[in-house]
């Protein structure tokens, strides 16, 4: 059998130049496109889709006022108690 002790370093500096070099071109290609788009549509909020558009989310706001009037009695309109 081969004795692989001396391969080894060499073999090691291959894998770990070769994951460096993967590495920096991953992070080059992924810095030139945004990963999440921001966009607004009226009436449907505001939306987050990434950009492989495999995941979206969207945010939709509503408001409800609410207001209460109490009168003194069936007859007598006049008013007791408001509620905002």
């Amino acid at each position: 059998m081969k004795n692989l002790s001396a391969a080894e370093p060499k073999l090691l500096i291959i894998l770990a130049s070769l994951f460096i070099f993967t590495a920096i071109s991953i992070q080059g290609s992924a810095q030139s496109k945004p990963v999440i788009h921001v966009f607004t549509k009226k009436q449907k909020g505001v939306g987050f889709v990434t950009s492989d558009s495999v995941f979206s989310l969207n945010f939709q706001f509503r408001m409800q006022n609410r207001a209460m009037y109490i009168s003194k009695s069936d007859t007598d309109l006049a008013p007791e108690a408001f509620e905002m």
